[in-house]
């Protein structure tokens, strides 16, 4: 068992994808890396790492790291994690977070701690739901489903903020520029009931699926179905279009949003955590 690196997205999705097909939509990360063209053709910063764990000529896993953002990982048995470990160690002497799915990322982030003495904290626990089919809500809401304009940014905007504030996600959001463009490229829709009341909206398609990445209704429009409907109705949409499956990731605390996805024909495929190491001195 060894570790291969790459220095392009292009060059790792090439040798990476069949593996990665296996599970889409629990790697849904790896598969949209680069976005595509000629982007991801271009060398990445040294900083950043980007591999494949193989044996006997086949991937058995994978990971990635873009500083300042800590490191992401797939699934991966643990033989195979002692070996990511010792190359991870050897590009950082610190890691600021993990992500994976479960049991995998929670195993690499206690090996990672005992041998820097961190501290792994979970950050936030993810359950990702993919969907084939879609079923009505149980509650169809009034209104109906339309792509979201250049006149509804402002409304855009302040919804995506909230949802990163109130999910916790602990992402980085610049509002104006990346919602922009994501609006640019018809990928926001609303559920609008005499102006907009609901918003969900989808990322980058892989080989067959692809992910909504927001899905979100502000507190005062809660309880009326809008949300499921919403969801449900671009889902449909998508699938429509030719996507094979469609997935979400959820707050695992949630219980809300995991029943609205449920109801309307979402099954859950696995837990992804987010888990942070924070230095011993910075420990309460």
């Amino acid at each position: 068992m060894w570790i291969r690196r790459y220095d392009s997205p292009a060059l790792f999705l090439d040798r990476a994808r069949e593996f990665l097909l296996q599970a889409e939509a629990e790697n849904g990360l790896f598969l949209r890396m680069g976005g595509g063209g000629e982007a991801a053709t271009r060398p990445l910063n040294e900083q950043c790492y980007l591999a494949t764990i193989e044996h006997s000529g086949d991937v058995v896993g994978c990971a990635g790291c873009t500083p300042p953002y800590g490191l992401n990982i797939t699934r991966a048995a643990p033989r195979a994690l002692k070996i990511l470990l010792d190359d991870v160690a050897e590009k950082y002497n610190s890691l600021p977070s993990v992500r994976g799915p479960e049991p995998t990322v929670s195993d690499f982030a206690d090996r990672w701690s005992a041998r820097f003495r961190t501290h792994a904290r979970p950050i936030m626990r993810m359950r990702v739901f993919q969907a084939d089919s879609v079923r009505s809500p149980e509650r169809l809401a009034a209104g109906a489903l339309r792509v979201a304009s250049e006149r509804d940014l402002p409304t855009v905007e302040q919804w995506v903020t909230d949802f990163h504030e109130e999910a916790a996600t602990g992402i980085p959001v610049d509002p104006t520029r990346d919602t922009r463009r994501q609006v640019a490229e018809g990928r926001f829709f609303l559920w609008d009931h005499s102006g907009p009341v609901s918003m969900a909206m989808f990322g980058r398609r892989t080989q067959q699926s692809v992910g909504i990445g927001i899905a979100y209704t502000p507190p005062e429009y809660r309880r009326h179905g809008y949300a499921s409907t919403c969801v449900a109705a671009l889902t449909e949409q998508l699938l429509l279009s030719g996507a094979t499956i469609c997935y979400i990731n959820t707050d695992v605390t949630n219980p809300t949003t995991n029943k609205i996805y449920t109801t309307i024909g979402y099954r859950p495929v696995c837990d992804l955590s987010n888990i942070e190491l924070v230095a011993a001195q910075h420990q309460l």
